[in-house]
């Protein structure tokens, strides 16, 4: 069994994203009981979701901004059945949240 100072030591070497991905994914299983999920997609000081952002807003991500990008974010969550009808997608499932945005921003960057 690993003790928690193990799991601290494994978690301060994984990187920003895996650690996030594992507290959403932790979250989602509700190991704690309750559940979570961020409200958030943390682009300040990212790497790769603040560059996906870029890629797709044409704005880059400063720490003075990033407040308003992480609020652009939310509008498009509240918004999501009318973007998905003005880009012409017939959408079923619930819509992006912070966690999926973070996600979905750092792949989009990745080189193919």
């Amino acid at each position: 069994m690993i003790g928690s100072g193990e799991i601290r030591v494994i978690a301060l070497s994984w990187r920003r994203t895996t650690n996030f991905d594992a507290l959403v994914r932790g979250g989602m299983l509700k190991v704690d009981g309750v559940g979570y999920r961020p409200t958030r997609a943390y682009l300040a000081d990212s790497q790769g979701p603040a560059a996906g952002f870029e890629r797709i807003w044409g704005i880059p991500v400063t720490r003075e901004n990033s407040d308003a990008c992480e609020q652009l974010l939310v509008r498009w969550t509240q918004e999501w059945k009318t973007v998905a009808s003005r880009v012409g997608i017939d959408w079923r499932g619930t819509p992006y949240d912070s966690a999926d945005f973070e996600n979905a921003l750092c792949i989009f960057q990745e080189r193919r």
